[in-house]
């Protein structure tokens, strides 16, 4: 079984290797990598271009630039698609090792050790995350769990040097710290715990050295002290208690892309919104320690684990849409500790699953289908999925297994309503407004122009044309408009849809997209017609057209026709 797992985790992720799906990749990793094969490892962080990853990060870098070169990669092509697969291997290694992990760990003789490892491995959220984009969440995830798992057979001592792997490749990891900090206290005693404090120190003063000795103390600490405050903006793509505070941002189409405040503003009381999110932050890890420290006897590390990042995720600013990712991986491992996180775990794989490729920058095909496209901009009701599952989470903490209580229904209930409603409006499509001219039209099998509206100013043309996604379409067609006088064209616009921000890839199932058009329309001329259509930018080749049942001519949807009077 194990071997059939590990064969299905490379397999739903291979396809991806090589797909550069996010700038990251191309704008961040690439060039450092170059740096990094031209300056050498250790004076990395003394370089301008600041690679502020820890250092395990920087290693895992290097050795696979050294991979790149021995197979006869060359810098100057290091942004090629063998380079980026390349850049994703060991992240992706690693995913593929907590398929592993998790099939190892869970009890044996159950459906879940087969079952949860299977969701890990299809799991559309960790695929988008790691191969499709490149992120390196995995490569930190993979030794926190083995940490936890140590801890939870009474391993402190070889918990805490896997720890320090961990802390080391990723600051994300320091989110564990108060919770391993507190069960290795309660459990073994000062005397252990200030030897496993000194076995990490001693892991982070080894493999820092070098660095320091090249790079200076203050350059290899940047990762560290400079984690935060980088991007200071209410969220980062999280659709988190902050994406649902600024209403401003509800009717933005994914990709989101950092179109938010400053969390430095003033809220009320003088306080800042970084502040309220850390002191919600910090009221909320002590309230979870608190319980910790009375129910250390119980072995429900997954399950605090789990609480820990899902805090991390929603409460603070700043936060990143992948952030959620060590939560999402051990809330289905928590199922084994109690099965009503179920009710954490399933909305999880769906509501982190469609954060992460929100935020991608290519069409990810997932099983056959386009999950964005099938769902639609649904951003606000996974918001608000991911708080209800919060508040599932604390129920479950809070209250014992097989007590039926009242208050255990609640968020379910909340959940259950929710992705109902995410059902609805997926369902449902979005009607046409009053005024608009509705016409029956077919473009590439995939999508259609449903109507248009059609007003002047002066001698400027205001052309809005209503379009549809029936079928999804991985192209980036461009679009055109002609304004013809007795078949010529006498003022035209090409250009994608939106200025480029919303491609046409990523077009919703039953949603309305609406495009605007200026037309400048001269005295001197007498439009009778107004075609438009769509074609592939690279080869300049019109998608087929039916209007009315028949093929257009020139593949060209005639919008208005009119030989007398102008709009």
């Amino acid at each position: 079984m194990l071997t059939l797992l590990i064969a299905l985790s490379i397999l739903m992720r291979i396809g991806y290797m090589e797909i550069n799906a996010h700038p990251d990749l191309s704008d961040f990793f690439a060039p450092r990598s170059i740096s990094l094969a031209q300056n050498g490892l250790f004076s990395m962080y003394a370089q301008p271009d600041n690679f502020n990853y820890p250092p395990f990060s920087l290693i895992l870098t290097g050795m696979l630039t050294s991979l790149w070169i021995s197979l006869g990669g060359s810098l100057t092509t290091a942004t090629g698609a063998g380079f980026v697969a390349i850049l994703k291997l060991v992240s992706v290694s690693a995913e593929v090792g907590i398929v592993a992990f998790s099939y190892l760990v869970l009890p044996p003789r159950t459906r879940i050790r087969w079952f949860v490892p299977m969701l890990l491995a299809i799991y559309p959220g960790l695929i988008a995350t790691t191969a499709f984009w490149g992120q390196t969440d995995a490569l930190f995830t993979l030794p926190l769990l083995i940490a936890f798992w140590l801890l939870q057979q009474d391993h402190p001592r070889w918990a805490w040097a896997v720890f320090a792997l961990a802390l080391l490749t990723k600051f994300q990891a320091v989110v564990a710290v108060p919770l391993l900090l507190v069960l290795t206290f309660r459990r073994y005693g000062w005397r252990t715990t200030l030897i496993c404090l000194l076995l990490l120190g001693g892991i982070a003063a080894l493999t820092l050295a070098p660095f320091v000795a090249v790079s200076g103390l203050s350059s290899v600490f940047v990762p560290f002290t400079a984690a935060v405050d980088q991007f200071s903006a209410y969220t980062i793509n999280a659709l988190n208690v902050w994406y649902l505070a600024n209403p401003n941002v509800w009717t933005m189409r994914p990709p989101l892309l950092f179109e938010y405040p400053p969390d430095t503003q003033i809220l009320f009381a003088g306080l800042t919104a970084k502040l309220i999110g850390l002191s919600a932050l910090a009221a909320y890890v002590g309230g979870l320690l608190i319980l910790v420290w009375r129910r250390a006897e119980q072995r429900h590390e997954w399950l605090w684990l789990t609480a820990s990042y899902f805090g991390f995720f929603l409460l603070p600013t700043q936060m990143h849409e992948r952030y959620l990712y060590p939560a999402a991986v051990a809330s289905l491992l928590a199922v084994a500790q109690d099965r009503r996180v179920w009710w954490v775990a399933l909305p999880t794989f769906l509501a982190f699953s469609y954060n992460v490729i929100i935020t991608t920058q290519a069409p990810f095909d997932w099983l056959g289908m386009n999950p964005l496209f099938l769902l639609g901009d649904v951003t606000v009701f996974m918001a608000l999925l991911l708080i209800a599952t919060f508040g599932a989470l604390n129920v479950i903490l809070l209250t014992e297994a097989n007590k039926r209580r009242l208050v255990e229904w609640v968020f379910p209930l909340l959940i259950v309503g929710l992705t109902l409603t995410v059902g609805l409006k997926v369902a449902i499509p979005t009607p046409l407004p009053a005024g608009v001219t509705p016409l029956r039209t077919t473009l590439a099998d995939s999508f259609q122009l449903a109507g248009f509206r059609l007003t002047s100013d002066a001698d400027v043309w205001k052309l809005d044309l209503y379009w549809r996604a029936y079928a999804f379409n991985n192209q980036d067609y461009q679009m055109f408009v002609h304004v013809l006088q007795n078949g010529e064209i006498v003022a035209q616009e090409d250009a994608r849809p939106q200025g480029g921000n919303y491609p046409t890839w990523r077009w919703f199932h039953n949603d309305l997209i609406v495009t605007s058009h200026q037309l400048a329309i001269t005295a001197d001329v007498s439009p009778d017609t107004i075609n438009v259509g769509l074609y592939d930018p690279t080869t300049f080749v019109r998608v087929a057209v039916w209007q009315d049942d028949q093929a257009a001519p020139d593949n060209a949807v005639r919008v208005w026709i009119n030989q007398t009077t102008a709009p």
